[in-house]
């Protein structure tokens, strides 16, 4: 029987086969009531993807698999978007690895974010066009459509057998960790990774064993209650400092810029979260996303961001609602508030005027867009 998942990614197959042939330059949006992925491609070709859960640890699980000797100075980065690609392009130029290992890294990445995609069976699929490729050796990276199939294949076959398993109402992206202490040579000597810090996924590295075969390992533990998971939050990416130029009249003087500004992104979509960080860390900002409103209240009176992008359709709140009750709050009263919407009519946007959002963004938002924004109300 054929199961939503392999009926979406049937589709997905089809979409990307026909953009392949085409040489289409662009980005394949995903989406349910908000953004879930994208999927960038160039000349036909899948260069990055962006959505799920732990995007930063995926890559650093991939990178240090396949490309161990890359260097990962963050300050060649030109560009927030998919600054991935740039860090395997300039290991490319330096000759730090090889054409091979950089594609292993890419096909990793993809294999485990179309295991993610697999937990969205009713995606829509939107195509937005772009410029068309500049740079031979980004093409030249970007997995063709021969290259990349056999990723999606591998990924929902892991998701399949993760099913017959019996193991869906678990998460490969949550940690394991145990109450008592165990030796670290336990279970063949993974017993020093059940501390929490360690997502299934590492785990799986580490032993160099199938995610499927580590947590069926793991359950009679959690059966015993000797063992239990946790949510990790996705590891940081700690972009260089911007650097502001000072003319003082006789000579120009580079500054580190002072503390930056905090940005909140409440939006249920992790892909939205970790699109504003790839846009707005590389020039500086720091990014606080938040997936539910109703819970992350806490943290945004704890950390008081600068400027805040608020969606409107969440399955536990009505962003409008949420923008009201900020506005009632004194340490808010002030604050930017950009409404996100995917609805974008003459009466969405008066709505948000009516709660007291300063401006409204049409979903998804381009990255100048954001930034225009950013720069509009923080100057």
């Amino acid at each position: 029987m054929t199961s939503p998942s392999s009926t979406f990614l049937t589709k997905l197959v089809q979409q990307l086969n026909a953009l392949s042939q085409k040489k289409a330059t662009g980005t394949l949006v995903l989406s349910t009531t908000s953004e879930v992925a994208q999927l960038h491609i160039m000349g036909g070709r899948l260069l990055y993807v962006n959505g799920g859960e732990h995007q930063n640890r995926r890559w650093e699980r991939a990178a240090k698999q396949y490309c161990p000797k890359l260097s990962k100075d963050l300050s060649v980065i030109k560009e927030p978007h998919h600054w991935e690609t740039q860090l395997l392009v300039q290991g490319l130029i330096k000759k730090e690895i090889s054409l091979k290992e950089a594609k292993l890294t890419l096909f990793n990445i993809f294999t485990e974010f179309f295991f993610e995609l697999a937990n969205y069976p009713d995606l829509k699929m939107q195509w937005k066009a772009g410029p068309p490729p500049t740079s031979k050796i980004t093409l030249q990276l970007a997995l063709s459509f021969e290259e990349m199939k056999p990723s999606l294949i591998k990924g929902l076959q892991l998701y399949q057998q993760w099913q017959q398993a019996g193991l869906t109402k678990l998460n490969p992206n949550l940690a394991p960790f145990v109450q008592q202490k165990i030796p670290p040579n336990a279970m063949g000597g993974l017993g020093q990774y059940f501390n929490g810090q360690f997502t299934l996924w590492d785990v799986a590295l580490k032993g160099q064993k199938t995610i499927i075969i580590i947590t069926r390992s793991l359950i009679p533990l959690v059966q015993k209650k000797v063992l239990q998971f946790k949510k990790l939050p996705d590891s940081a990416i700690n972009f260089p400092q911007p650097k502001i130029e000072v003319n003082t009249g006789e000579k120009t003087i580079i500054q580190i810029a002072k503390k930056p500004y905090l940005i909140a992104c409440i939006d249920d979509s992790p892909a939205v979260g970790n699109t504003m960080e790839r846009i707005l860390q590389p020039k500086g900002y720091k990014v606080l996303s938040i997936l539910d409103p109703m819970r992350g209240m806490a943290l945004l009176l704890k950390d008081k961001p600068d400027l805040i992008f608020l969606d409107v359709v969440m399955p536990n709140a009505n962003g409008y609602n949420v923008c009201q009750s900020l506005r009632k709050m004194a340490v808010f009263k002030t604050i930017p508030v950009i409404i996100l919407s995917a609805r974008d009519t003459g009466k969405d946007r008066e709505t948000a005027k009516k709660v007291g959002a300063n401006d409204f963004l049409s979903k998804p938002p381009k990255a100048d867009e954001i930034l225009g924004m950013v720069q509009k109300y923080l100057k």
